[in-house]
């Protein structure tokens, strides 16, 4: 009777998160996103309560309150006030979107708390990718409390002067979090040197998404002319080798390097236009991302080798593989799961060297086994594999 009353329990969830709900909405995509979209399909969640990313500065304050409290939302509205909007856009998922932590951090804690017991959630996980602030340990109550480290931030160039801020607020998810998840070995150093209930789950990939084949090409990269050299994804200093994009380009004058995602810095754009066959089409949606994947003819991630790297694992390999696209890459935690599908190379004669391998000898038998072996690190498998590590806390 007991082992029939466990296995009907449900939980709910108040996740403190790194997007706002909105981002998501519009097409953005992220671990948090990945991660939500399965707990709300999951038998085991009853309601789930996201906190949009908590403002850390004016500037993000203003854009959240323009963007999630005076913009549109679809669903219906619980409550709104001048800094507060609480919206229902899904059956399970409540949206609480504030800037009034910029006033007082723990005054808007308690008023989530509030919120919880109102609203009637039970069996609570605090569930958080947020490291700016680590108060929600105290101030929200819970059952059973999980951290989610993705990246270091201390690490992050858009981070850097909250530097001392984070290495603090990591020490208190180190000593009050119940679990933590990392995508690393090198994760663990963060909470250091804790070593119990630290589990390290990797990405993952939504299958039947990177699988869909749309016969309908856009326009910006169907002229392209092919061979494609592709890369998808943030393009920024601390995560992308330039020099070896370029020495790429200088190596490939017969092929096209395909470029897609927001370009952080005006400089680097500017770089990277005085290549002829350098094509920037900038971001793309999720929804759009396996469209543009399955044009190229071989992708590449041309990571840094470096301090904020080596805490990463890379999402775009998976979804490079679940399109059964040719991979090189430098190296990166979590691609050694995939040394029999994938190229790695850190030095940059050896990457063009796999490039152009990659491309001389792709066959369907390769694209099959790229696919089988991506099959095993679904995002549904990466979250019961957390659900599991959470229940027996519980």
């Amino acid at each position: 009777m007991r082992k029939t009353q466990k296995q009907e329990q449900k939980f709910d969830i108040v996740m403190f998160s790194m997007s706002s709900y909105s981002e998501w909405d519009s097409g953005t995509s992220n671990r948090n996103f990945q991660v939500l979209k399965q707990l709300k399909n999951n038998p085991k969640i009853d309601k789930i309560l996201t906190v949009d990313y908590l403002p850390h500065t004016i500037k993000r304050a203003i854009k959240n309150y323009k963007v999630n409290i005076l913009g549109n939302t679809k669903g219906n509205i619980i409550k709104k006030s001048r800094l507060t909007k609480i919206y229902q856009p899904e059956e399970k998922i409540t949206v609480y979107s504030t800037i009034s932590n910029i006033f007082s951090t723990k005054k808007t804690l308690q008023n989530i708390n509030k919120f919880l017991k109102k609203h009637g959630y039970k069996n609570v996980i605090l569930w958080s990718y947020y490291p700016l602030n680590a108060d929600y340990f105290d101030e929200v109550e819970h059952s059973v409390s999980v951290f989610d480290t993705v990246d270091n931030w201390c690490e992050h160039s858009s981070y850097l002067k909250f530097k001392k801020k984070l290495e603090k607020n990591y020490k208190t998810i180190k000593e009050k979090a119940n679990i933590i998840f990392v995508l690393s070995k090198s994760g663990e150093e963060i909470f250091t040197p804790r070593k119990d209930n630290i589990y390290h789950i990797t990405q993952g990939v939504d299958l039947a998404h990177y699988m869909m084949k749309n016969k309908l090409i856009n326009n910006d990269i169907a002229k392209i002319h092919r061979p494609i050299i592709g890369y998808i994804g943030i393009i920024q200093e601390n995560r992308i080798n330039f020099d070896l994009i370029e020495y790429i380009a200088k190596k490939n004058l017969d092929k096209s390097i395909v470029l897609i995602g927001p370009i952080w810095n005006k400089d680097h754009e500017k770089l990277l236009k005085n290549y002829s066959n350098i094509y920037l089409l900038g971001k793309k949606t999720y929804g759009e991302a396996p469209d543009y994947i399955n044009q190229f003819d071989v992708g590449i991630i041309p990571h840094m080798l470096n301090d904020f790297i080596k805490y990463t694992c890379p999402m775009k390999v998976y979804e490079y593989l679940a399109c059964g696209i040719p991979v090189v890459t430098t190296d990166a935690p979590g691609i050694e799961q995939f040394k029999d599908v994938v190229s790695v190379a850190n030095d940059f004669e050896k990457f063009n060297i796999a490039i152009q391998e990659e491309l001389n000898n792709d066959s369907q038998e390769k694209i099959d086994n790229r696919i089988k072996i991506i099959k095993d690190h679904t995002w549904e498998k990466k979250v019961d594999q957390m659900l599991n590590h959470i229940q027996t806390l519980i």
